[in-house]
């Protein structure tokens, strides 16, 4: 299984989203993601295959080893060089997971009481209309706003996830 396989599978990802924030056991995984113990431990030994997650520790805990994971955040995410082989078709298959770890957010989210004005919750899409120098300063921008409010680390304070994705228009005469 290749990395993007081993990414790209709505378990595999909130593995990862719950390792982003801190290294943690299969047990503390178990609490918050709806699995079976095996399935977990079959996802976790997927992950650590591809080295996007390792163990950091390990502990005897009631006669058994218990290991605590740590992701390595580089090897979580794709962009330039990391995709530079893709076909049409990796990048489509990609995007649809990406997606559909979505939806299952928003599954999540709205199976209780919902009050998405209260909560944040919206989502939209615009179309920006930049040439290459604005669109590196614009993703610049966007990068340090995101990195200044991703150093709050406060457990207590409600977790909102913000998901963005930058589509380019088909360049005339590009052969897809």
């Amino acid at each position: 299984m290749n990395r993007e396989e081993a990414v790209l599978h709505p378990v595999r990802m909130k593995i990862i989203q719950m390792l982003m924030k801190e290294p943690r056991t299969a047990q503390e995984m178990l609490k918050e993601i709806d699995a079976a113990q095996a399935t977990m431990y079959r996802h976790l030994r997927i992950l650590e295959k591809a080295e996007i997650i390792s163990v950091e520790g390990e502990k005897q805990v009631r006669g058994a080893l218990e290991k605590t994971y740590v992701l390595h955040a580089e090897k979580a995410s794709f962009r330039g060089g990391d995709v530079a082989e893709w076909s049409g078709e990796d990048f489509r298959k990609a995007f649809l997971m990406y997606h559909i770890h979505l939806l299952q957010l928003v599954g999540d989210y709205t199976s209780g009481n919902i009050d998405a004005e209260a909560d944040g919750f919206g989502f939209h899409q615009v179309e920006l209309f930049l040439d290459e120098e604005d669109f590196k300063e614009f993703q610049q921008e966007y990068v340090q706003l995101l990195q200044k409010y991703e150093a709050k680390r406060d457990t207590a304070a409600r977790r909102r996830t913000l998901a963005a994705a930058f589509i380019p228009e088909k360049k005339q005469g590009r052969d897809l």
